[in-house]
């Protein structure tokens, strides 16, 4: 049970590794949760200019997580981040279990680990995945 930050779709799109091998992976092998809160951030922070140049390339990133992610309604935690803009992200952890919160900034998610909700980055998280299969 997966929960990517809109920066891990943003770094797909204009980098090579880790976050595109993320966003595949994760497409692949597990479950990705959305809100609307977060789509909405998703579209809203790739149709900046500043990504006008990778704006194909985000849109279709979305896309692909959309058709595999599965959209929900947010419980509110009793969790509180010190930007109130990423508390989206951790509701919605809280909300449906999720194992892995997967970001690229992780000073925003001071505590590391939130309920059973672990925030790593993106090579953390391939670093887990590569290890769990070598001992599959």
């Amino acid at each position: 049970r997966l929960i990517l930050d809109c920066n891990v779709l943003i770094s797909a799109a204009i980098t090579d590794w880790p976050c595109r091998e993320v966003l595949h992976r994760s497409t692949l092998l597990g479950i990705i949760y959305l809100s609307e809160d977060v789509l909405k951030e998703y579209n809203l922070v790739c149709s900046r200019d500043k990504f006008r140049l990778s704006h194909g390339k985000l849109l279709e990133n979305i896309k692909r997580v959309v058709e595999v992610a599965e959209i929900i309604e947010v419980e509110q935690s009793q969790f509180v981040l010190p930007d109130h803009k990423d508390q989206m992200y951790i509701d919605l952890a809280f909300t449906t279990n999720a194992n892995f919160l997967i970001t690229g900034n992780l000073s925003d998610f001071p505590d590391k680990q939130y309920g059973i909700t672990s925030v790593v980055s993106p090579r953390t998280f391939l670093d887990f995945i590569t290890e769990r299969k070598n001992y599959a």
